[in-house]
């Protein structure tokens, strides 16, 4: 189970480009092998620190449960508290276009169809949206941005390192990889026209699903 809790009020969200939104707070509770090695119940606080472009967190608690382990310090240290926090940001983290308040989608929440029928299409308006979206998400989370791209859209390297630098040239793409795991943010919004329904394919990390 992976359970995420976060404001419902447009106005407690940073708005990251891209067409992403980024709730200030929120807090993510997990239970169960599919996301622990250990058997108890993990819940973190999270908060999102605009100077950093990504999350920290704030809390950490950990609570047994029925047939589950005895909590102690060995055990604490086996919670990968980095991983779960990136797994529940690609949960928290929506997508929509811009309106007040957004009309919410899950992040990553475009099919394989829509991708490669944009990707098919060449370097244009909506292909390089999608290419600053797919940059952005990973940048938040913490994975390589140049790689996410090449992975989510097929790419050749040299094909996807061109795109990315014709979506910051014309305006689409405006985080700065200082190196592919450092980020830094330049407020400006975006419109996203791709959107469909939910799908989130398996990059390099476990699918974001609820339960």
């Amino acid at each position: 189970m992976l359970k995420i809790t976060r404001s419902a009020t447009a106005f407690q969200y940073a708005a990251l480009g891209a067409g992403l939104y980024a709730p200030k707070k929120f807090t993510a509770t997990f239970e169960g092998d599919k996301w622990l090695s250990v058997r108890a119940r993990v819940t973190i606080d999270a908060e999102w620190e605009k100077a950093e472009f990504g999350y920290r967190v704030t809390r950490l608690q950990v609570d047994e449960v029925d047939g589950g382990e005895k909590i102690t310090s060995e055990m604490v240290r086996e919670i990968p508290v980095t991983t779960l926090l990136r797994k529940a940001a690609l949960r928290a983290i929506l997508r929509g276009p811009h309106r007040t308040p957004p009309v919410f989608r899950f992040s990553i929440d475009i099919p394989e169809e829509e991708v490669q029928r944009l990707v098919s299409e060449g370097p244009k308006p909506a292909t390089l949206r999608l290419v600053s979206h797919f940059y952005t998400v990973a940048s938040i989370v913490g994975l390589p941005p140049v790689e996410f791209v090449i992975k989510k859209l097929g790419l050749k390297p040299r094909t996807a390192s061109h795109w990315i630098k014709l979506a910051r040239e014309r305006g689409f793409l405006k985080v700065i990889a200082l190196s592919e795991v450092t980020r830094q943010e330049e407020a400006m919004e975006f419109e996203d026209d791709v959107a469909g329904p939910d799908l989130i394919e398996n990059v390099g990390m476990e699918q974001v699903s609820g339960a």
